[in-house]
């Protein structure tokens, strides 16, 4: 049995905290089960599209135009809706090639496959961070005192959108973490 690892894209989530002087933070979630779904490519040479789910995390659906992830964990105060769109190829004329050239034809071979999806995207994001208290124990009733609670991840609430660039890519092989999405 192996650990499946879903990376939450943190470029957003950094680039909003900085601009509000926050503290920079990561969110790592080890779901233990990963649904995918894949449908029927538009034409021949295009990618095929899917969607990736972690009951009670999230989702990431690719199509041939389109990156959307779908995250949101409410026991951590995490939501995060981010979509690519505008997606420039590797190469402009074969979608499905990459940096790996001729070679990628041997990826059975290889212990590692790298794959560039966009070397530039446009991307819009919504980032919500509400940190719920961490769990105490109920205040005395014989002192009549009020627990005070404490807040786990960012210090504050964070609730940030906006529109930048990203790039997106795929590795994969026997010597990539297996479960792992990058």
């Amino acid at each position: 049995d192996t650990d499946r690892s879903l990376g939450v894209p943190a470029a957003a989530a950094a680039a909003a905290a900085a601009r509000l002087a926050q503290p920079t933070f990561k969110y790592e979630f080890y779901p233990e089960h990963l649904d995918v779904s894949v449908g029927q490519a538009a034409a021949p040479g295009t990618p095929q599209p899917f969607t990736i789910t972690a009951p009670g995390v999230g989702s990431m659906t690719v199509t041939a135009t389109t990156i959307e992830y779908d995250i949101c964990v409410p026991e951590e105060g995490f939501r995060l809706h981010m979509v690519l769109t505008e997606l420039t190829p590797w190469s402009r004329t074969h979608q499905l090639q990459g940096p790996m050239g001729p070679i990628l034809h041997l990826s059975g071979l290889l212990p590692l496959n790298w794959h560039v999806r966009s070397v530039h995207s446009a991307v819009s994001y919504a980032l919500t961070l509400s940190p719920p208290p961490s769990p105490l124990p109920a205040p005395s009733t014989s002192t009549g005192g009020t627990a005070l609670r404490r807040r786990r991840g960012p210090p504050q609430k964070l609730d940030v959108h906006g529109t930048g660039h990203a790039h997106a890519e795929k590795n994969w092989g026997a010597s990539f973490p297996h479960g792992w999405i990058w």
